[in-house]
């Protein structure tokens, strides 16, 4: 998975990320995103693709956290990438 999610961020223009070492999760830090628990909640909605608001880490308040993701990564290579590019196609309608 994790090299799954490597190969999609390096074909990116918009999202990057701190490839974690242990995780089977990553935070994917997205250019021109302001409201991360929006989008979750729109992926969800129109994309049938879950991930966690980097809002949701945080009691701050709004902020740097607000352009970030969390996604999981375990799981099938196939179903990950369909996921990542429905992510890539959300992204690209902000």
């Amino acid at each position: 998975g994790r090299e799954v999610v490597q190969e999609f961020i390096d074909a990116q223009n918009r999202i990057r990320w701190i490839r974690p070492e242990g995780a089977f999760y990553g935070f994917l830090r997205m250019d021109g995103l302001t409201d991360s628990l929006k989008f979750a909640q729109d992926l969800v909605k129109k994309a049938r693709v879950g991930v966690a608001p980097g809002s949701a880490f945080t009691t701050d308040g709004p902020g740097p956290h607000d352009s970030f993701v969390r996604v999981c990564f375990a799981q099938d290579p196939k179903l990950l990438r369909e996921g990542l590019s429905r992510i890539e196609r959300s992204l690209a309608s902000l």
